[in-house]
């Protein structure tokens, strides 16, 4: 191979080298550019989905013409939900049935060894809830629960409380 043919392919070799390196540069400016644009865009507070806390619960018993107002204290954890039912008079337990499935609500427990079963939805705070309801196929009615006032505010409180660190973080 003469001297102008190695000359010809290091030069060739060269502008390769400079075209791939050209093409890499391009790429890595254009996943920054991607990344920057999707970081400065303004994001939606996160919807707070955890339904753990008290709630002020309400039957109504269409079968029999009766109201009951009840305590209900709920955990949860990932789609399970825990807890209790005060009434006042009696405390049930909630069943490890229990749960929740986007916004739609399952909870369960036993009354006099009948098992109570009720349905609904929950809004899309997730600060109130509502459905129907079966005890022993005779009993049937509807139902709705609110956050009960004082986890309200703590709920609140903790919403501002994350707006103000996801504030921070985006500045």
């Amino acid at each position: 191979m003469s001297m102008n043919e190695q000359s010809i392919m290091k030069s060739q070799k060269s502008t390769e080298m400079k075209t791939k390196t050209n093409y890499l540069k391009i790429l890595i400016l254009l996943l920054i550019s991607v990344f920057l644009i999707y970081s400065s865009c303004e994001k939606e507070d996160k919807v707070y989905t955890n339904l753990s806390g008290d709630w002020d619960l309400h039957y109504d018993f269409t079968t029999i013409n009766e109201e009951v107002d009840a305590d209900m204290e709920l955990d949860q954890n990932g789609t399970s939900l825990s807890g209790k039912i005060d009434d006042g008079k009696d405390e049930f337990t909630l069943l490890q049935s229990c749960c929740i499935n986007g916004y739609d609500i399952t909870i369960k427990y036993y009354v006099a060894g009948e098992l109570l079963r009720q349905t609904g939805t929950v809004n899309s705070d997730f600060n109130e809830m509502s459905g129907s309801f079966t005890l022993r196929g005779i009993y049937v009615g509807t139902w709705e629960a609110d956050r009960s006032k004082k986890q309200a505010a703590l709920n609140s409180q903790e919403r501002n409380t994350l707006k103000i660190v996801l504030d921070q973080l985006n500045k």
